[in-house]
Parts: structure tokens; C-alpha cells; sequence
């Protein structure tokens, strides 16, 4: 819900600053990253295939579908978006909007809209 964890490894190098840069264009060029400035569909999907899964079969399809009500309630709070989850989805999306408040406190971006 709007972080990322990543692990990737470069071989060594005094200068890590060099050692970073050629990472960070080595992962770049890969594409084994998540792109959280677009629509939530698509970085679901983008997920799903660096997982080796098929966005596009039926199962990832229906996946994708049922987590987008869920990621908008989290990212609106408006009652509309609420309504129609289960009582313990709105209280996970309420928690998680409490998680980003707290998050801005010390810094972090809004989520993409």
C-alpha cells in the first residue's frame, strides 16, 4: 500500500557512490522496479509479472480486480469508497490511512492520485 521493499546486490567497489549509480542504472534498465506515480492497475500488474505471474490470466485478472476497491479506499477515505468493502476491510483501510498520516509527519510523499 504504497511501499516497496527491494534487495538487488552489485559487486564491490571503494567508490560506493559509483557502486550505487551503476545499480540504480543496472535496475533501471531491468525494469525491477515499481512505479507508484501511474494508476494502481498498472502497478498491480507491473508487480504480478516481475513475480512471474500473468496479469492477464483469469486468476491475476480477478486478483487485480478485488484489490482496486480496497487500494481506493485506502488512498480516498471517502465513505463512497468505504461502503461497499467488508467491516474488516474498512478497518484495515482506516489503520492504513492512519499509517500514511503518520508517515507524512516524518516526511514521506503523498501517494500518487
Amino acid at each position: 500500500m504504497g511501499a516497496t521493499s527491494w534487495r538487488h546486490y552489485t559487486a564491490y567497489d571503494e567508490d560506493s557512490a559509483a557502486a550505487l549509480e551503476r545499480l540504480r542504472a543496472d535496475v533501471f534498465r531491468r525494469g525491477e522496479y515499481v512505479d507508484l506515480t501511474g494508476p494502481t492497475e498498472d502497478a498491480l500488474r507491473n508487480t504480478y509479472r516481475r513475480f512471474g505471474r500473468d496479469p492477464d490470466d483469469a486468476e491475476s485478472r480477478r486478483d487485480i480486480a478485488q484489490s482496486l476497491p480496497l487500494q481506493r479506499a485506502v488512498d480516498s477515505g471517502k465513505k463512497e469508497d468505504l461502503a461497499g468493502l467488508s467491516e474488516e476491510d474498512r478497518a484495515f483501510a482506516r489503520r492504513m490511512r492512519w499509517v500514511m498520516r503518520i508517515a507524512r509527519w516524518f516526511g514521506a510523499a503523498p501517494p500518487a492520485q
